[in-house]
């Protein structure tokens, strides 16, 4: 997408700052048809709008946020239509988040899924955890053998480990897995639990528990344009950075919501270098004999 069009997907008559979600619902509206022009085919922009003001109704400090910093909202929604992911919700595919004095968009575990099978290349994707009282083996060498009975009655117990599985319409698979210790580690050092603001950690923790997983076996997955680009948000959002995709940013006006030039000082990726980058962003260890 050009930087053209993201421009006609956040701009707008200069009007005056909102002081309500209410003002906030018509500052969308006067959006509504530049947003059309970045939506993902999955969405529609009324809806995508729709489901962020719900986000902010129920979010006293997040409404607060957008009222401040309308164009960081703006931003959020654009980022998500771009990448087609529902925000919030009962399908959980992205969340809005308090960051400093702006709101941000940060892909969730549904979106990761939804954006794999979307790329046409996997057959099926999932992740889950293991609880102390479940019932798991795990071997590792030429052939990766799992075997995972959850405790069905009572109490299973701690969370121990996650793992997720991919299999590929070409043939093949890819097994991957975290102890919950490592998890931790992660969920400590991003951004959003640093803010000491309500995080999707604290909301939907086996949910960002199943996607940091997801994310550690990124970089093995074919991968869309989409798929990259989600990785390196989400990696530039959690560790504070200015990313420009091959000379694309989603950097906002305060004043108006126009998508401006790309900033300098940004990390520019061009084609060739985007899979390498969202590999990088996916991050992780390497598993000897971790294809299943």
């Amino acid at each position: 997408m050009s930087v053209a069009e993201l421009k006609e997907a956040a701009k707008g008559n200069a009007v005056a700052k909102p002081k309500t979600i209410g003002d906030l619902s018509k500052f969308l509206a006067d959006r509504m048809g530049q947003i059309k022009s970045v939506v993902a085919s999955n969405l529609t922009p009324e809806k995508m709008c729709r489901v962020a003001l719900n986000e902010l109704r129920n979010n006293e400090y997040l409404a607060k946020l957008a009222i401040q910093n309308p164009a960081s909202f703006v931003n959020a929604i654009v980022q998500a239509s771009h990448l087609g992911l529902e925000i919030g919700g009962v399908l959980g595919q992205a969340y809005l988040v308090p960051y400093k004095n702006e709101i941000k968009m940060i892909p969730g575990y549904r979106g990761l899924i939804s954006m794999a099978r979307r790329s046409g290349e996997i057959s099926s994707i999932n992740a889950e955890i293991v609880y102390e009282n479940d019932e798991f083996d795990l071997e590792l060498g030429i052939q990766t053998k799992v075997k995972h009975k959850p405790k069905l009655n009572g109490d299973r117990g701690k969370p121990m480990i996650a793992y997720m599985v991919a299999h590929f319409k070409s043939g093949g698979s890819h097994f991957e897995w975290m102890t919950i210790d490592e998890v931790m580690k992660i969920k400590n050092r991003s951004a959003s639990v640093k803010s000491g603001r309500s995080s999707p950690w604290d909301t939907d923790e086996s949910e960002m528990i199943k996607k940091t997983v997801i994310r550690r076996g990124w970089k093995y997955l074919p991968m869309s344009i989409e798929m990259q680009q989600a990785a390196i948000v989400d990696t530039a959002i959690e560790q504070d950075k200015n990313v420009v995709i091959d000379g694309e940013s989603f950097v906002v006006d305060t004043g108006t919501g126009e998508i401006l030039e790309p900033q300098a000082g940004g990390q520019q990726f061009n084609d060739d270098e985007l899979r390498e980058h969202a590999s990088s962003a996916a991050g992780g260890v390497e598993l000897e004999n971790g294809v299943a």
